[in-house]
C-alpha cells in the first residue's frame, strides 16, 4: 500500500444540479465529465445553456429529470443527487485537495487514507467520431457516447482511484472511491 494522503469531502445540504455544477466547474482547470442517471437513461452528458443534455439524444433528453449525477475529473469528483420532488439536491465533493466552494461545508476534518488506483474497460470499440466524442459500439450492448475523442478501433477506460483507511486493528477498509477521467 502507498503512503497516506488527506481526503476532503465537502457537502452542500441543499443545492440544485446546475448551480452545483457551475460552483464545482468554476475551480476546474479541465473540463470535467459528466455521467447522469435519470428514470429513461444513463449516459455522459454536458451542460448547455443552464441544462443538463445528453451526448446520446440531445434533442429527446434536453428537459428529462435528472436524478442523480457524477462530475468528475482528476481533481475532484462531484457527486449530487435529487431529494425529494424539487431540484434540489444533495452535493459531495470528494477530493485530495482542500477546495473553499461557498455553500460546500466540510463536516468532519479530513480523513487519513492509503489511495489505490485503477481503471476499467467501457464495453465496444470507437465505431465513429464526432468533433470532441466518439461512439462506443459493441453488438451485444449497442452504443454509447462518450466525450473524448480517440482513434478508430480503440477502446476507452474509466480511471479511478479508491482510498482505504485502517481500523485499530490495522485491517484496510474502503472509505470512498472517486472517478478520475475517461482515457484511450
Amino acid at each position: 500500500m502507498s503512503e497516506s494522503s488527506p481526503l476532503y469531502i465537502a457537502v452542500h445540504d441543499k443545492i440544485d444540479a446546475i448551480n452545483a455544477l457551475k460552483k464545482v466547474w468554476a475551480i476546474s482547470e479541465e473540463k470535467p465529465f459528466l455521467l447522469v442517471y435519470s428514470p429513461d437513461f444513463c449516459c455522459f452528458a454536458t451542460l448547455e445553456d443552464e441544462k443538463i443534455v445528453s451526448l446520446t439524444e440531445k434533442e429527446n433528453q434536453r428537459d428529462a429529470r435528472i436524478f442523480e449525477f457524477r462530475c468528475f475529473c482528476e481533481e475532484y469528483e462531484l457527486r449530487w443527487v435529487s431529494e425529494g420532488s424539487e431540484d434540489i439536491g444533495k452535493a459531495v465533493l470528494i477530493s485530495e485537495r482542500n477546495f473553499e466552494i461557498d455553500g460546500f461545508e466540510h463536516k468532519t476534518q479530513p480523513y487519513d487514507v492509503f489511495p489505490r488506483s485503477g481503471q476499467y474497460l467501457l464495453w465496444g470499440k470507437n465505431n465513429g467520431t464526432g468533433n470532441d466524442e466518439t461512439i462506443l459500439f459493441d453488438h451485444r450492448v449497442g452504443s454509447l457516447r462518450v466525450p473524448i475523442k480517440t482513434r478508430k478501433n480503440s477502446r476507452v477506460y474509466l480511471h479511478f482511484r479508491e482510498y482505504f483507511t485502517k481500523d485499530e486493528y490495522g485491517n484496510l477498509a474502503l472509505k470512498a472511491e472517486r472517478c478520475l477521467a475517461l482515457k484511450e
